[in-house]
């Protein structure tokens, strides 16, 4: 991470039809690249699936998560 002491931080979810959700995110104290984030989820009942990318300017560095939720 940078150290110049400061950041900003800011997201946003876009959700349709209750079950799933659109997700981009900034992060200026990523110092991989230019901070941006992409994802996606889906839940339905008991369970969900999420989805994350983030760039970091080389194709084989770039990050990705994935999780499932199992809700009880």
């Amino acid at each position: 991470p940078r150290d110049d002491g400061w950041g900003i931080h800011a997201g946003q979810e876009i959700r349709l039809l209750e079950m799933m959700a659109f997700r981009a995110g900034y992060n200026s104290s990523d110092d991989l690249e230019d901070g941006f984030s992409f994802g996606a989820g889906f839940s339905q009942s008991r369970f969900s699936v999420d989805y994350a990318f983030m760039p970091s300017g080389d194709v084989f560095d770039n990050r990705q998560t994935f999780s499932l939720t199992l809700h009880f």
